[in-house]
């Protein structure tokens, strides 16, 4: 499943080559205004103990399927059971069709060796409950779902494929019964709550997968693209169904990839210049809960994907800078949709909210697949400590991460296993340069949680103002080039000001108890 972001990407995004999008130097304290009068450049993080907090969502700490989830330990709060494979998951014969991934067209049990109906799903809530973590479960609306476990190669070499290796797939059987060759998904929906009630699991469910990439990653099944209508139609039809059989259960949608799904449902022949998100939320406003969309920056650095597992240094400092587009908005990554299409910074998280605001008030916000790159490298867990902390301190509802790669993600885990200690409520805190330095902040009791996010190629001293706490015993857990946090020395805050040592690309953690 993890090689479908190669497939994904090369239809629907482009990059800017040789964009490094190194932020401006800073200013030395040699330097002098304008006035005459020195620039004090010495760097701080401001935060005010006293401030109210907001509560951070525990779904925001998720990952996409079972495979990582023993090197995550206590991390993870949310399990989700999707990616391309679920947009043709036939429950019944628990069987997928790998669509354009690898092995290419094939039906197969790659997603679960269990033999009874919803074995995949079963494994999944069987995951959730043993960690106390919710599930996520995806909701074929392609139309087809596998019909075999065959494992044969590409169905595409079996005469009139569609009607022998797939079944026909339907939002609800009829007079209670679900007709003959055919799946209904209100069953499985039904089997899914079930399931879920029965282990004590509370269950989400998402429409579909990414599907303004259907024809790229299902072309056996889907050779036109999407409409408008049809997709807010067939979603209307499905969420209908969904509340219906689970009417406690929150409906995330539309699922989409990339910039140009969310804005015009790329290829749709009816956008007419329609922002796609906004009529989406408009037409099913009360129907879906969760505005959901998936997130990879698409942003090059001497011609490199920042996704891409490397670690050369223009291709690490732009990593570390590119979760900025989540929340800065006085960033702009060097990108075409910055460049060509917004013409201004991307700030995704106030640009989604906006986006409801104005269609459909009350609906929340979920990143169900988004990751940085590097995972094996110091810049990935740099950049994914920041994108975490941006989603779990502004309003996120959920959020998981997709490895994107079968190679060593052991910087990344790690960056995401410190926030197992994050504490439970939010608050603001602010860096004077946030091109070097990030904070993300969060308050457990009496004590604040700090993580702060080191982006410099070199070690630097950090200036931390607490407002509200004159005294403080600061324990500190760091990583900084191992793929493991390490304990490093304790500080002590006295006046409500202590200096702060950040390592070169590096992610901190910082718990301040109160003397």
């Amino acid at each position: 499943m993890r090689a479908w972001i190669v497939l994904s990407c090369f239809a629907l995004l482009t990059g800017c080559a040789g964009c490094e999008g190194d932020s401006p130097r800073a200013t030395s304290q040699e330097e002098e205004t304008a006035e005459g009068e020195p620039v004090d450049d010495t760097l701080r993080i401001t935060v005010d103990a006293r401030a109210e907090g907001r509560p951070i969502s525990p779904y925001v700490y998720g990952i996409n399927g079972l495979a990582d989830l023993e090197a995550l330990g206590p991390y993870t709060k949310l399990i989700r059971f999707g990616g391309n494979r679920t947009s043709n998951y036939n429950w019944r014969a628990n069987a997928s069709n790998s669509g354009a991934d690898p092995p290419g067209h094939q039906n197969d049990a790659y997603l679960s060796a269990r033999e009874e109906p919803g074995g995949a799903v079963l494994d999944v809530l069987d995951a959730a409950q043993a960690r106390g973590a919710a599930a996520l479960i995806t909701v074929p609306m392609l139309g087809h779902v596998a019909a075999d476990r065959d494992a044969d190669g590409d169905v595409a070499q079996t005469p009139e494929y569609l009607e022998t290796r797939f079944r026909r797939s339907v939002a609800r059987s009829q007079r209670g019964a679900c007709e003959e060759g055919a799946v209904c998904q209100d069953e499985y929906v039904r089997f899914v709550r079930e399931a879920a009630e029965e282990r004590g699991v509370t269950v989400f469910f998402a429409l579909d997968n990414e599907p303004s990439s259907w024809t790229v990653t299902h072309p056996r099944l889907r050779r036109e693209a999407l409409t408008y209508a049809e997709l807010i139609d067939t979603s209307r039809d499905y969420a209908a169904m969904i509340r219906d059989e689970a009417p406690g259960a929150k409906i995330f949608g539309p699922v989409s990839f990339g910039w140009p799904a969310m804005t015009r449902l790329t290829g749709a022949s009816d956008a007419r210049g329609r922002h796609f998100i906004r009529t989406y939320l408009r037409s099913l406003r009360g129907r879906v809960d969760v505005l959901d969309v998936h997130w990879y920056p698409d942003v090059r650095a001497d011609g490199v994907s920042v996704t891409e597992d490397t670690e050369g240094d223009a291709v690490a400092r732009l990593r570390m800078q590119v979760p900025r587009s989540l929340h800065d908005p006085t960033y702009l990554e060097p990108s075409w949709i910055v460049e060509d299409d917004l013409r201004g910074s991307v700030k995704l998280l106030d640009r989604l909210q906006t986006w409801i605001d104005g269609s459909a008030p009350g609906a929340e916000i979920a990143i169900t697949e988004w990751a940085y790159g590097g995972a094996a490298h110091p810049s990935g867990a740099v950049a994914v400590a920041d994108a975490l902390g941006a989603m779990a301190t502004r309003g996120v509802l959920a959020a998981c991460y997709w490895p994107l790669t079968n190679q060593a993600h052991d910087h990344a885990f790690a960056a995401l296993r410190l926030y197992a200690d994050f504490g439970p409520e939010a608050i603001d805190a602010a860096s004077s340069d946030l091109s070097q330095v990030g904070v993300w902040a969060s308050r457990d009791g009496e004590a604040l949680v700090l993580v702060i996010i080191g982006r410099a190629d070199e070690a630097l001293d950090v200036e931390l103002r607490v407002e509200g706490m004159d005294a403080a015993r600061i324990l500190r857990r760091v990583i900084d080039g191992a793929p493991e946090a390490r304990d490093a020395p304790a500080l002590t805050m006295g006046g409500g000001r202590v200096t702060v040592p950040v390592p070169a690309r590096s992610v901190s953690l910082l718990r301040l108890e109160p003397a």
